[in-house]
């Protein structure tokens, strides 16, 4: 029996290290999204682009049928 506890307790502090992790990327990726939004002037579409690529990774957002971008649209709050 103690097995099994020790197991599960094994598999909890994996899989908190795991979300630790998984939070850290997303921060992370958010940060760099949001530094490289800008106004006209001061704005890196590149950066941007790429940024926002790597949210959509990260939060399994699938990309239009045409390639055009991702379809963050359609996990947006409803108006």
């Amino acid at each position: 029996m103690s097995e099994t506890v020790t197991e599960l307790q094994d598999l909890v502090v994996a899989q908190r290290a795991k979300i630790r992790r998984m939070i850290k990327e997303f921060r992370e990726a958010l940060a760099n999204y949001m530094s490289s939004e800008g106004c006209d002037c001061c704005s890196n579409r590149d950066d941007h682009a790429e940024h926002k690529a790597v949210l959509a990774k990260l939060l399994g957002v699938p990309k239009y049928s045409d390639g055009s971008g991702h379809d963050f649209a359609r996990f947006q709050t409803e108006k």
